[in-house]
């Protein structure tokens, strides 16, 4: 799945009050959505303090299934103490709440949120993160039966029953082909997939989800390639049937550009201190956000161009599968990469991936950088310094990535 960012405006087609109507509409809306988010989020949040209080009262331990499944119930469903299912509570909260916000919007942001929710749960009571807060230039899910396009290249939304927005889609040098996508959805020939409204600057997109058709080409079965990601280089490729390597990325050339960001946000940062109430703070402090914005999306542009460069490796050498480490949270990762995901990178390189057919893998992180890929041997003085490996057993060196990325390639199954 691939997400096509489409520049919108309201068709041209309606009168001048028409069209206030319709973005005072949009901007209600949209203002109403990032409130409504988190409401869910924090209902959510209430739904598990209550549960928990309930246990506490009644005496019953969380890791005993059958009493956490019937106090569940006996509190959310139909009959229980909230009167319908745990998810469906929040979403009953915000159409009361927020009754402006269409249908359309109610669902597919209550599924969103609270998915999320569930998902950063764990970590919340483990005390790694608080609770996640949405703001105002958040995407507006929009439920996928409520979008359609017409033969002129107009959006169509259905807020709900008797109301419809018609925008023109400005496709620009449309250098990016968004209009043939469009023409292929018009076709059926491709589908799109959950998609989101946001506003931005001021300016109006379409962030617009497509699945693309799979692209057959021929792959070998018993080849594989194998990533590694390091501090010195991002992504390091090697294979399990050959010698051919790829290095991808260097970390000073992302560093020097993270720097110099960092240097120019201390700057702002200190000048939003020493200003006073009306005089610049909050020009100043708009800085701030556009300065983490820009480091951001430096960030995924960087993700996006080492996971173009890994699946076509894998496709010059025909390979099927691609294997990566599962990685999870690392301080030299954090201070060395801020804001640089390898969670978005590895995702990057999943769906990329199942466009060509080929395999996704993730594999036990253990072992791989300490145990040589020429004899097996396993011992953590094969790692004589940070980017260079040798065995102590046979003596081979090799670039330290380069071994471990070959010792990923070939857990293949």
């Amino acid at each position: 799945m691939r997400i096509l960012r489409l520049s919108l405006s309201v068709d041209s087609s309606n009168l001048y009050d028409d069209k206030q109507k319709i973005w005072d509409r949009l901007y209600q809306i949209i203002n109403d959505s990032w409130k409504s988010a988190n409401h869910i989020a924090t209902g959510q949040y209430m739904n598990d303090n209550f549960i928990r209080h309930v246990y506490a009262r009644k005496q019953i331990d969380p890791k005993n299934i059958e009493q956490v499944t019937e106090i569940e119930n006996l509190i959310f469903s139909k009959d229980g103490f909230f009167e319908t299912k745990r998810q469906a509570t929040t979403e009953r909260d915000i159409k009361e709440v927020f009754p402006n916000i269409p249908p359309s919007v109610t669902n597919p942001l209550n599924q969103i949120v609270y998915a999320s929710y569930i998902k950063e749960k764990k970590d919340m009571l483990m005390g790694n993160r608080s609770l996640r807060s949405y703001k105002q230039n958040m995407p507006i899910p929009i439920r996928l039966n409520s979008m359609n396009f017409n033969k002129n290249f107009q959006f169509i939304w259905n807020l709900q029953r008797n109301e419809t927005i018609t925008f023109n889609i400005y496709f620009g040098k449309d250098r990016a082909n968004y209009k043939s996508t469009i023409a292929k959805i018009l076709n059926n020939e491709i589908s799109t997939t959950a998609s989101s409204i946001q506003l931005k600057d001021k300016k109006l997109y379409l962030l617009l989800g497509v699945k693309d058709p799979i692209n057959k080409i021929k792959l070998d079965p018993n080849k594989a390639i194998g990533v590694d990601c390091g501090i010195t280089i991002p992504a390091f490729c090697a294979t399990n049937f050959n010698d051919d390597k790829l290095p991808i990325g260097n970390i000073e050339s992302f560093a020097n550009v993270r720097v110099q960001m960092q240097c120019r946000y201390k700057r702002i940062q200190k000048s939003v201190i020493m200003a006073k109430s009306q005089h610049g703070r909050k020009r100043k402090t708009k800085a701030l956000e556009t300065l983490r914005e820009k480091e951001r999306n430096f960030a995924q542009s960087y993700n996006h161009m080492i996971s173009k460069k890994v699946v076509d490796f894998a496709i010059k050498n025909s390979a099927s599968k691609i294997i990566m480490e599962k990685l999870s949270f690392d301080k030299n990762f954090a201070s060395t990469l801020r804001n640089w995901s390898y969670f978005e990178l590895q995702s990057m390189i999943k769906y990329k991936a199942k466009k060509f057919g080929i395999e996704f893998q993730q594999i036990p992180s253990a072992y791989t950088s300490t145990t040589c890929s020429k004899c097996g041997h396993n011992d953590k003085n094969n790692r004589i310094e940070q980017s260079m490996f040798q065995c102590v057993k046979c003596g081979y060196k090799e670039n330290a990535d380069y071994n471990a990325a070959k010792n990923i390639a070939c857990f293949a199954k």
